[in-house]
């Protein structure tokens, strides 16, 4: 999947390692135009972030691009590609474990938003941080000759990774919570369920 991502970044760039031509890429990309009957259309096989009424509570959440596109689906995965940012954010999920109930994918739905938003903040953070950390090394370089001490790489920074694990232990909240549902007496006799259709495929005779 992320290699999926990195080919469309390329092919929206132009740049080696695009999956297809950059005007195929944009056409695939880019939302339908809005009509009285469509006023929120999808791209042509993606959704697209700017879809979304509330971006707080879109699947790409309010911090990506306008020109950001995506794919969510049913077990609560999702992928966001931004190209403004050069940048997707992944999220592999199994939000129907273990089982599929009725309301088992809300909770899903309000992890998708904050954990593109937390990724966005990180990701520019570091970033941020290391063209800092560049700029002074440069700076450094020029006025003493030693500026490679405390050049560190920063991207790495302690309160970056905190924010990260933070958002990802929201994820563990939608698949593994149960709900209690009230099932009615099962008749002995019945033939619902696997077994019982089973039993009575067994049972009926021959034609």
């Amino acid at each position: 999947v992320g290699k999926f991502a990195k080919a469309m970044l390329a092919s929206l760039a132009g740049q080696p390692g695009a999956l297809v031509r950059q005007d195929t890429a944009r056409l695939f990309t880019r939302a339908a135009p809005r009509t009285r009957h469509n006023p929120r259309p999808f791209a042509l096989g993606f959704d697209v972030a700017t879809r979304a009424k509330d971006r707080a509570k879109g699947a790409a959440g309010r911090l990506l691009s306008a020109r950001s596109f995506g794919h969510t689906g049913y077990t609560g995965t999702s992928l966001w590609i931004d190209p403004d940012r050069n940048m997707y954010v992944m999220l592999l999920s199994n939000a129907v474990h273990p089982r599929a109930w009725r309301h088992s994918g809300d909770e899903i739905l309000r992890v998708r938003p904050k954990l593109c938003d937390a990724v966005v903040e990180t990701v520019m953070d570091m970033r941020a941080k290391d063209r800092g950390t560049r700029g002074a090394h440069n700076s450094a370089c020029s006025g003493s000759g030693d500026g490679h001490r405390g050049a560190g790489a920063t991207a790495s920074s302690p309160g970056a990774a905190q924010r990260a694990v933070k958002a990802a232990a929201l994820l563990p909240l939608a698949p593994f919570r149960r709900r209690r549902r009230h099932s009615k007496a099962k008749d002995p006799h019945s033939t619902g369920g696997a077994a019982g259709r089973r039993s009575g495929a067994a049972s009926r005779p021959s034609s």
